[in-house]
């Protein structure tokens, strides 16, 4: 009975993202600009790799992505004759990320697999997956590749195999090949490295990064003394870090809010007892926003809450300011965890993340839906074995929570 509800759902999904694809849904809002815009350099590829590199460097907007993801496309498109075919070869292959999920969710919490499979379907209710395999963008590639890295050491954590563990970092290495943020993740990986072996073994697996790393350092040093790599990037990496850290933040409470909504009670409770962390975190950030002389009207990029906050054009970003305040709280809450090892490698994970984005905007797709593999693949907290716990109501209200959130995104960029 299972198994035929697993399928019926995944073909449901499917159908949705193959209709998604038919009426050109653009549900992230810049699908088709991105598509515009990067899709020239996958027809590059596929006809000359020299022209087509320097193309790619002399385009400012493509250079803060690899050409790894444009060069397979481009030697693909090859193969399938017609780069239409690509973009459905493509779609289909974005159909293997919710299994994905669906298998690191089953390695990690085998206890309930109708509750499981639901929340492995939330991928497929991401405005961003759907707008990255429709219009033929990265974004899917890097996050299947992620996700894998994630399966192995969710597996390795378990098994405490070597051999899952240098899975994982192999396709950690091409997931950062494809998207050069993802890099951070390995301060992660190697800290359980170092958790779960011996020095030899911890030596034994830098050793092995530093081998798959070299293409990377070869091909830096050949785009930054042939092309003015430096210069190009320093346009996008202009950044504030306290900035970045409150646009961070307030995105990720968007996707805290319907997990931490089911666990209300629990959440009260626990700040209840550690009411000084609540009062702490209010007047460091009162501080920071009062000093901070940051602007908040920001026409591209920060989430929802920056965008709810210039639609109703408020002189104090109140609603930036209680969804960082939730959010701060809400990982405090989420990353207990009795083991102190454990509770050290959840912090690094949100650390990780948060250097992840050294760049002037950022935008929600960054995050979505990556969100699941760090809350349910990377994140060592009892409180998500709760969530999977749950009963079908609470699972079925988180559903509903991104199903709204989806179907307000493709009204909302619907032209």
């Amino acid at each position: 009975m299972f198994y035929k509800k697993k399928i019926y759902f995944y073909i449901i999904g499917s159908l949705s993202l193959i209709l998604g694809y038919a009426i050109k849904e653009n549900s992230a809002g810049g699908g088709l600009h991105d598509f515009n815009v990067l899709s020239p350099h996958i027809l590059n590829f596929s006809k000359d790799n020299n022209i087509a590199i320097k193309l790619f460097f002399s385009d400012g907007s493509a250079l803060i992505h690899s050409p790894f993801f444009y060069f397979v496309s481009g030697k693909i498109t090859n193969l399938l004759k017609n780069f239409d075919n690509f973009r459905i070869f493509y779609l289909l292959f974005c159909l293997v990320l919710p299994y994905i999920h669906f298998k690191i969710l089953k390695e990690k919490f085998s206890s309930n697999k109708n509750m499981i499979y639901i929340l492995s379907f939330l991928i497929f209710l991401s405005p961003y997956y759907r707008t990255s395999a429709i219009w033929t963008l990265g974004d899917n590639l890097s996050l299947i590749f992620f996700g894998l890295f994630v399966f192995f050491l969710v597996k390795g954590e378990k098994s405490l195999k070597l051999p899952h563990f240098i899975f994982s970092l192999f396709f950690l290495v091409l997931c950062s090949y494809t998207r050069y943020y993802y890099s951070t993740f390995w301060i992660l990986y190697i800290y359980i490295v170092y958790k779960n072996f011996d020095f030899k073994s911890l030596i034994q697996i830098i050793a092995i990064s530093f081998l798959l790393a070299i293409p990377a350092f070869i091909y830096f040093e050949y785009v930054i003394n042939n092309y003015n790599f430096l210069t190009l990037i320093s346009g996008y990496s202009n950044f504030n870090l306290i900035k970045n850290i409150i646009q961070i933040l307030s995105i990720l409470s968007f996707y805290i809010l319907p997990f931490i909504i089911i666990d209300k009670e629990n959440f009260i409770k626990f700040y209840k007892k550690k009411y000084n962390y609540m009062f702490f975190t209010f007047f460091l950030l009162v501080s920071l926003f009062a000093i901070g002389e940051l602007d908040y009207k920001i026409v591209h990029g920060g989430g929802v809450f920056f965008k709810l906050n210039n639609f109703f054009s408020l002189r104090f970003p109140i609603i930036i300011f209680f969804s960082v305040f939730f959010s701060i709280l809400s990982i405090i809450y989420i990353c207990k965890n009795k083991i102190v090892e454990k509770q050290i490698q959840n912090y690094i994970l949100f650390f990780c993340l948060i250097i992840s984005f050294p760049i002037n905007v950022i935008y929600q797709k960054y995050f979505d839906p990556l969100y699941l593999f760090l809350i349910f693949g990377l994140l060592s907290s009892d409180r998500i074995k709760s969530y999977i716990l749950k009963d079908k109501v609470s699972i079925l209200f988180v559903f509903s929570y991104f199903l709204f959130f989806l179907g307000f995104s493709f009204v909302y960029y619907y032209n």
